[in-house]
């Protein structure tokens, strides 16, 4: 049982390894001249950090400015999220409305659906509104997400129904039910969908390259992938610093999240 035990310690460590090294890489190749980068053998710690990779960066692309519509769109699109999932969950688990369980399938049946499969005709509404190359474009179609929905309700499921009751005996409604008992005891669900709303959010690359044309309206991933055509394959560590910029924000907030994150996906069951 030992000899078992440490092979699979042996082996889960080997797979940590494979997904880390490649980040430990671009971090210490973000501070590397590009002679240190390209040289033989590889060269793991640059001897003096080349922090002036990050400031050619910013000074080569306008960062800045895809860094705020990343920011921008992931704010809105979060929080629509979170606060249309935790009204449609509580509807969807507490109150006995017509039709709810055929309104929950429906609403499962779009997670079905690939997004790109919706592109066509989210462009045409969205040219007919005259939204195209605009923010709107990026934060509208996403602000509610079935999954979201999903995790909220089976989160508000498993609260005991003693809570509810003793609310409503004490005369607090629907709102007060939720924004006082349900969504502080589902916190570790609420922070589950907000780092994986804003992880999607703030990485979606093939949303913005199709409803945006200038790079006013661009985000960080659009904005990495016109960093890399603009320097080409030669400046390897400027391209590892530009990365950087467009990973560390969703890093720092997995971070942050980690710990209602894990609880939130163990906590939510299958009730219902």
């Amino acid at each position: 049982m030992r000899g078992k035990t440490l092979l699979v310690h042996a082996l889960l460590i080997a797979i940590s390894l494979v997904i880390v090294l490649p980040m430990i890489w671009m971090v210490l190749g973000s501070l590397k001249t590009i002679q240190e980068f390209l040289s033989k053998p590889p060269l793991w710690i640059p001897p003096r950090p080349a922090w002036e990779n990050y400031a050619e960066v910013l000074k080569a692309a306008p960062f800045g400015l895809f860094f705020r519509n990343s920011l921008i769109v992931a704010i809105v699109v979060v929080t629509s999220q979170l606060l249309t999932a935790a009204l449609a969950g509580y509807a969807l688990a507490w109150i006995d409305i017509p039709g709810r369980n055929f309104i929950f399938g429906l609403i499962l049946a779009t997670m079905m659906i690939p997004a790109h499969a919706t592109a066509v005709p989210s462009f045409l509404i969205l040219r007919r509104l005259g939204w195209i190359d605009s923010l709107q474009a990026l934060m509208v179609p996403f602000l509610a997400q079935g999954f979201a929905i999903f995790l909220m309700r089976q989160a508000f499921l498993v609260i005991p129904l003693e809570l509810v009751e003793s609310a409503k005996l004490d005369g607090a409604g629907h709102f007060r039910i939720l924004f006082s008992i349900m969504l502080p005891l589902a916190k570790p669900t609420a922070m589950t969908v907000v780092v994986l709303s804003a992880v999607a959010t703030w990485n979606n690359y093939f949303w913005p390259l199709i409803f945006t044309t200038s790079i006013q309206y661009r985000t960080l991933p659009l904005g990495l992938a016109m960093f890399r055509s603009q320097e080409g394959m030669a400046q390897w560590n400027l391209l590892m610093a530009a990365s950087m910029i467009v990973v560390t924000p969703m890093m720092l907030l997995f971070l942050l999240g980690q710990r209602y994150f894990i609880e939130g996906i163990a906590k939510t069951g299958l009730k219902g």
